[in-house]
């Protein structure tokens, strides 16, 4: 014989049920930031953290913040290798792009 379920004291929205899930299962772009944050020096090595932090995940793109417009010219030319070597240390590509652009670190 089945067990009865216990009745629910109101019913719950379909739209907090679905937020919650994705909430739980899918990572905000806060959540990914700060991973990439702590793989960056790791990913890049220390004269470009120094000089480069993340700043933002629009989507999958990384907006990096830099300190001058050299480093910005000079990143743009390692973007390619710089993207393999972010993905590699996250394991899967979430970044698809780097957009450099000079800022606070």
């Amino acid at each position: 014989m089945p067990t009865k379920r216990t009745p629910m004291k109101r019913p719950i929205p379909l739209g907090d049920v679905i937020h919650e899930l994705l909430h739980r299962h899918r990572p905000t772009s806060a959540d990914r930031l700060a991973r990439v944050c702590d793989i960056w020096p790791l990913a890049v090595g220390d004269s470009i953290a120094r000089n480069a932090k993340p700043g933002a995940i629009q989507g999958k793109v990384l907006v990096v913040h830099v300190t001058n417009s050299t480093w910005l010219h000079q990143l743009r030319f390692m973007k390619t290798d710089m993207l393999v070597k972010l993905n590699q240390h996250l394991g899967t590509a979430h970044i698809s792009d780097l957009r450099f652009k000079i800022g606070a670190l």
